[in-house]
């Protein structure tokens, strides 16, 4: 049932049980302890290529089609639950769940196999609405999920222009989330809630501290970001907000 209970923070298209189980397989770490940075990285190497994990994901999504939650696929190793079900789960999932959700993503995500599941990724961690459920994402795994999706998405978008509308907002809220952690580098933030909602510390000394290299990765993710938009404004026409946007971006560089 674990299974149902993460499914409402997906896609309303097919989920491939490996991406489910790895999901199922995280929350339940998290709801049992601290997930601590050597228990993720545990996860990293052993659960996502774990063929035991997928069989036992097979036999509880056939539990799931004989109980009426979800139904079969066309595509194997793949399920797709009923919109009942997810908005159930949804409302009652949770942080952990959402945070389990985006984390599993950024481990095993493939564009453009997981292509819809990614965008829903997306809408969690950047809040577009706000309804949204709190993701809690460690520095690094916040900017690994930029580059690995949010930039080639808008790379995609800019080549066959195409979703320009949602890529804009989708790098906007990027800029805003990179720029509220650099500000808490430099000692911009005086209070916990200042903190941005998808950014959250590994231990007792926050992570930052623990790379001093990684505000240089952060600024150059910034800067690309930055550039990009700014291309996305000169296509529209929108010639002074793009060059607004390259000086950040020269600035930065």
């Amino acid at each position: 049932m674990r299974m149902a209970q993460v499914s409402g923070c997906f896609a309303a298209s097919p989920v491939p049980l490996s991406l489910l189980s790895l999901t199922t397989e995280i929350s339940k770490q998290r709801a049992s302890s601290c997930f601590c940075k050597k228990c993720f990285q545990k996860l990293r190497r052993g659960i996502a290529t774990s063929q035991a994990n997928l069989l036992k994901a097979k036999a509880a999504s056939n539990q799931l089609i004989t109980l009426n939650l979800a139904r079969c696929s066309a595509s194997d190793d793949y399920i797709f639950f009923h919109h009942i079900t997810k908005i159930y789960a949804y409302q009652n999932g949770g942080d952990i769940v959402t945070t389990s959700m985006v984390r599993a993503v950024n481990i095993q995500g493939c564009l453009p196999e997981h292509l819809s599941h990614i965008w829903a990724g997306c809408f969690l961690l950047f809040k577009f609405t706000p309804s949204s459920a709190v993701v809690n994402l460690d520095v690094h795994d916040l900017l690994s999920f930029i580059t690995k999706f949010v930039i080639p998405l808008a790379n995609h978008s800019f080549a066959s222009l195409s979703q320009c509308d949602p890529i804009l907002d989708l790098l906007r809220q990027s800029t805003e989330a990179l720029e509220s952690v650099e500000n808490h580098i430099l000692g911009g933030a005086t209070a916990e809630g200042t903190i941005p909602v998808c950014f959250c510390r590994s231990s007792t000394n926050s992570t930052l501290d623990a790379n001093p290299f990684i505000y240089q990765d952060l600024a150059h993710l910034r800067a690309t970001i930055l550039d990009t938009r700014a291309r996305f404004m000169l296509l529209r026409g929108q010639y002074e907000i793009g060059e607004q946007l390259c000086r950040r971006a020269l600035n930065i560089n």
